[in-house]
């Protein structure tokens, strides 16, 4: 019983939390933003900032990333104001949780791949050419795959809360 009664404070503690690193991304997004259309050779962030092919490549990389990130925060916090309803076992949230899954799962082939083209387009200095490659190490794909069980769980949850349904 004192569970239960618990649930829709921590559900409000989970939604603000989600709602904190949204805001940090925006803001993220919109300095990104910021900093790629203000004019070469002015910076109010750090050193000035040469504008370069690789520039672009790379802010545009992180940018769809973020986006990525905020799109699924934005499905996550949908997800967590169900738990002020009686069940969370709806199709909606096994919706929700597939596509965040989907897309924990695409991030890092997708930011692989822009490195790729990015490395490609990057120009060489003294002949020689700079590769950079950056990882999450599996980690975001391996957390895709729990979510996706996770999704699983909720579609059986559903099926038995429709059961319970049907039997009352």
């Amino acid at each position: 019983m004192e569970a239960n009664l618990n649930m829709p404070r921590r559900g409000k503690i989970s939604l603000a939390v989600v709602r904190i690193v949204q805001i940090i991304l925006l803001f993220s997004i919109f300095g990104s933003v910021l900093i790629a259309i203000m004019p070469s050779g002015i910076s109010f962030f750090g050193p000035p900032v040469d504008k370069t092919t690789d520039f672009w490549f790379t802010t545009i990389s992180n940018e769809l990333t973020s986006i990525i990130f905020l799109f699924i925060l934005f499905l996550s916090a949908k997800f967590l104001q169900t738990l002020k309803k009686k069940t969370p076992f709806l199709h909606k949230n096994v919706k929700r949780l597939k596509i965040i899954s989907i897309l924990l799962i695409a991030v890092e082939p997708v930011q692989f791949l822009l490195q790729k083209i990015g490395n490609f387009v990057r120009p060489s200095i003294d002949g020689t050419k700079e590769v950079i490659f950056t990882s999450f190490g599996g980690i975001i794909l391996a957390m895709g795959l729990v979510v996706f069980c996770l999704a699983l769980v909720f579609e059986y949850g559903v099926e038995l809360q429709k059961q319970s349904d049907e039997t009352l």
